[in-house]
């Protein structure tokens, strides 16, 4: 986890849902949290938050395009300012 050992006891819990609007269009949503005990070797606990959103396109049976957004937050244990990423996506199937 960035540089951080990675506690004892880690825990993950992600939910996602994606909607299909058509044969070319869907949406999903994301939230992730990441649970470590004695992160980073002091003894305490930290979480990250993950909130995501995104939008694909299958432009044919095997071409598709999907661009999403993730933003992470994380508490003070970790010394680190909140992130973001934006990622465009092409996926070719053969």
């Amino acid at each position: 986890v960035l540089g951080y050992r990675v506690g004892e006891d880690t825990s993950i819990w992600r939910v996602a849902a994606q909607q299909d609007w058509n044969d070319k269009w869907s949406t999903m949503l994301l939230y992730a949290n990441y649970s470590i005990d004695n992160a980073g070797g002091s003894g305490d606990s930290a979480n990250i938050n993950q909130y995501g959103i995104g939008v694909a396109y299958q432009y044919t049976p095997s071409i598709g395009f999907g661009i999403s957004y993730n933003r992470f937050v994380y508490d003070d244990e970790f010394d680190l300012k909140d992130s973001s990423l934006l990622r465009f996506r092409t996926e070719v199937n053969f």
